[in-house]
């Protein structure tokens, strides 16, 4: 169990989508995150995620922004748009020094960001934060 969630939240119904393109970090993710339950959707670009959202909506999403792009703005555009996914919390996986990106991600709506490489606590707290604010 995640020591930040809350208690009475069943981690094992929470639907996170992992946005990754480089195997190896996904397989990291994957590993970090099987130890609280979740039930994880993996996909490798935008295309691949919004076909996921639109199949089945996860709780969070988790977006890498080494693929960001036009898309990406397009996507997080997207997703604020629509009634179905505009509370839907994005947390940013970005490299520390890309600074402009974050900070144009989070104008147009995404919740929080996580630096890579990686500092687990700190995504654990970041991941517990958005879900605790859902339940």
């Amino acid at each position: 169990m995640n020591p930040y969630i809350k208690p009475g939240i069943e981690t094992d119904k929470v639907k996170i989508l992992v946005v990754e393109d480089v195997p190896m970090t996904l397989h990291l993710l994957k590993s970090l995150l099987s130890c609280y339950t979740f039930q994880l959707q993996t996909a490798s670009d935008q295309t691949e995620a919004m076909s996921c959202i639109e199949h089945d909506t996860p709780h969070l999403l988790l977006l890498d922004t080494v693929l960001f792009d036009v898309e990406t703005l397009g996507l997080i555009q997207h997703l604020r748009a629509h009634e179905e996914t505009r509370r839907l919390p994005i947390i940013l996986m970005a490299s520390c020094h890309e600074n402009d990106k974050i900070t144009r991600a989070l104008e147009l709506g995404a919740n929080a960001y996580v630096c890579k490489p990686f500092v687990v606590d700190h995504l654990y707290r970041t991941i517990a934060d958005q879900i605790n604010s859902l339940f």
